[in-house]
Protein backbone atom coordinates (compact mmCIF):
# COMPACT_ATOMS: atom_id res chain seq x y z
CA UNK A 1 0.00 0.00 0.00
CA UNK A 2 1.06 3.18 -0.93
CA UNK A 3 1.01 6.44 1.23
CA UNK A 4 -1.20 8.55 -1.68
CA UNK A 5 -3.92 5.78 -1.62
CA UNK A 6 -4.89 7.07 2.01
CA UNK A 7 -5.26 10.59 1.11
CA UNK A 8 -6.60 10.14 -2.72
CA UNK A 9 -10.09 7.95 -2.56
CA UNK A 10 -12.02 7.66 -5.81
CA UNK A 11 -9.65 10.19 -7.27
CA UNK A 12 -10.24 12.91 -5.21
CA UNK A 13 -8.29 14.41 -2.89
CA UNK A 14 -9.39 14.01 1.00
CA UNK A 15 -8.60 16.45 4.05
CA UNK A 16 -8.73 19.74 4.86
CA UNK A 17 -9.32 19.35 8.37
CA UNK A 18 -8.07 16.24 8.66
CA UNK A 19 -4.40 16.25 8.90
CA UNK A 20 -2.31 13.25 6.97
CA UNK A 21 -1.01 12.25 10.22
CA UNK A 22 -4.69 11.71 11.50
CA UNK A 23 -5.99 10.25 8.15
CA UNK A 24 -3.11 8.16 8.05
CA UNK A 25 -3.96 6.76 11.78
CA UNK A 26 -7.93 6.06 11.02
CA UNK A 27 -6.95 3.77 8.45
CA UNK A 28 -4.64 1.80 9.85
CA UNK A 29 -6.93 1.30 12.75
CA UNK A 30 -9.99 0.70 10.39
CA UNK A 31 -7.58 -1.59 8.45
CA UNK A 32 -7.40 -3.59 11.33
CA UNK A 33 -10.89 -4.04 12.37
CA UNK A 34 -12.23 -4.31 8.93
CA UNK A 35 -9.46 -6.46 7.51
CA UNK A 36 -10.27 -5.10 3.95
CA UNK A 37 -8.99 -2.05 2.96
CA UNK A 38 -11.33 -0.45 0.53
CA UNK A 39 -13.96 -0.71 3.13
CA UNK A 40 -10.95 1.08 5.85
CA UNK A 41 -10.41 3.58 2.72
CA UNK A 42 -14.63 3.81 2.52
CA UNK A 43 -14.98 4.53 6.01
CA UNK A 44 -12.12 7.05 6.54
CA UNK A 45 -13.10 9.55 3.28
CA UNK A 46 -16.99 9.57 5.23
CA UNK A 47 -15.39 10.30 8.19
CA UNK A 48 -13.40 13.06 6.44
CA UNK A 49 -15.89 14.20 4.58
CA UNK A 50 -18.43 14.74 7.88
CA UNK A 51 -15.68 16.61 9.56
CA UNK A 52 -14.82 18.79 6.33
CA UNK A 53 -18.60 19.34 6.59
CA UNK A 54 -19.38 20.26 9.99
CA UNK A 55 -16.25 22.71 9.98
CA UNK A 56 -17.45 24.35 6.61
CA UNK A 57 -20.82 24.73 8.31
CA UNK A 58 -19.42 26.57 11.19
CA UNK A 59 -16.86 28.41 9.82
CA UNK A 60 -18.82 31.35 9.16
CA UNK A 61 -19.12 31.48 13.43
CA UNK A 62 -15.35 31.03 13.80
CA UNK A 63 -13.76 35.15 14.38
CA UNK A 64 -10.80 35.77 12.44
CA UNK A 65 -7.30 37.70 13.56
CA UNK A 66 -8.88 40.79 11.30
CA UNK A 67 -12.13 40.33 13.08
CA UNK A 68 -10.61 40.46 16.48
CA UNK A 69 -9.22 44.09 15.58
CA UNK A 70 -12.18 45.43 14.46
CA UNK A 71 -13.97 44.14 17.10
CA UNK A 72 -11.41 45.73 19.68
CA UNK A 73 -11.27 49.14 17.43
CA UNK A 74 -15.16 49.00 17.62
CA UNK A 75 -14.95 49.02 21.22
CA UNK A 76 -12.33 51.37 21.80
CA UNK A 77 -14.42 53.57 19.34
CA UNK A 78 -17.49 53.36 21.42
CA UNK A 79 -15.27 53.46 24.89
CA UNK A 80 -14.35 57.43 23.14
CA UNK A 81 -17.50 58.41 22.37
CA UNK A 82 -19.24 57.31 25.87
CA UNK A 83 -16.39 59.33 27.58
CA UNK A 84 -17.48 62.07 25.33
CA UNK A 85 -20.44 62.02 26.27
CA UNK A 86 -20.37 61.89 30.07
CA UNK A 87 -17.60 65.03 29.63
CA UNK A 88 -20.77 66.71 27.78
CA UNK A 89 -23.20 65.61 30.38
CA UNK A 90 -20.82 66.67 33.23
CA UNK A 91 -20.23 70.29 31.09
CA UNK A 92 -23.97 70.92 31.03
CA UNK A 93 -24.58 69.62 34.75
CA UNK A 94 -22.52 71.99 35.74
CA UNK A 95 -23.43 74.87 33.63
CA UNK A 96 -27.26 74.51 34.74
CA UNK A 97 -26.16 73.99 38.14
CA UNK A 98 -24.41 77.61 38.01
CA UNK A 99 -27.87 78.90 36.60
CA UNK A 100 -30.07 77.43 39.11
CA UNK A 101 -27.77 78.66 41.76
CA UNK A 102 -27.80 82.04 40.31
CA UNK A 103 -31.29 82.17 39.95
CA UNK A 104 -31.81 80.77 43.62
CA UNK A 105 -29.60 84.38 44.59
CA UNK A 106 -31.54 86.66 42.54
CA UNK A 107 -35.26 84.57 43.60
CA UNK A 108 -33.88 85.63 47.79
CA UNK A 109 -32.01 89.29 46.19
CA UNK A 110 -36.23 90.21 45.39
CA UNK A 111 -38.02 88.68 48.14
Amino acid sequence: MFIWEVFVIFGKRIGSMVTASQTLKMYELLNKHFKNTEDAKVLVAGIEEIIDEKFNNEKDRLATRQDMFCLKEDILSLQTRMEQGFKDQLRWLIVLMVGLSSLAVAVMKLT
